[in-house]
């Protein structure tokens, strides 16, 4: 087995970089340069310390464990900075840092996980659901495309006419069709 795939399976299913990962970063950064002029013991044992937290938490398959930890991490931010800032709740992988839901299944982009309300529109309200939008491709004659209100999936329905309640296949959500 070659290095990358050994590198790629080792990684496979840990939680990744988020939100307080990239605090803990910046703020153990900034002490060893403050650490420069100082030159203080405790500060370069804090250094070390958060450099192992974070790498603990970028390296762990506890991902709804870490999760909570950022969404945390996140609420604070959003109070003392009044929701404006660089820090936003984004997740590589979805809302859970390798994209599983806390059911165990898999989860899409987009929608609510973890038991607390997400923001995709960056801090402030909730965006609202995106509107029905008609995807025609020219090429397939024998259906329409529909966009789900949750999850943005490109949906392919056949063409019959009239209302329809379609279940999105990603995020089995219900919504309303009209053909």
């Amino acid at each position: 087995m070659r290095f990358m795939e050994r590198l790629a399976r080792f990684f496979a299913g840990r939680y990744g970089m988020d939100s307080l990962y990239t605090a803990l970063t910046v703020v153990s950064f900034a002490l060893m340069i403050v650490n420069l002029f100082i030159g203080s013991t405790i500060i370069t044992i804090l250094v070390f310390a958060l450099l192992i937290w974070s790498m603990f938490r970028s390296l762990s398959r506890n991902i709804p464990a870490r999760q909570r930890e950022n969404a945390v991490w996140v609420k604070f931010w959003k109070k003392i900075t009044f929701g404006k800032g660089p820090v936003r709740n984004y997740t590589p992988y979805g809302n859970y840092g390798n994209g599983y839901d806390p059911y165990g299944g898999y989860q899409s982009s987009y929608g609510n996980a973890g038991g607390y309300q997400t923001d995709y529109s960056g801090f402030g309200s909730q965006s609202a659901p995106p509107k029905k939008k008609k995807v025609k491709l020219k090429t397939d004659k024998e259906h329409c495309f529909r966009i789900c209100p949750e999850c943005r999936a490109n949906i392919r329905l056949p063409k019959k006419k009239g209302k329809h309640t379609v279940v999105c296949p990603r995020c089995k959500c219900r919504f309303e069709v009209k053909i």
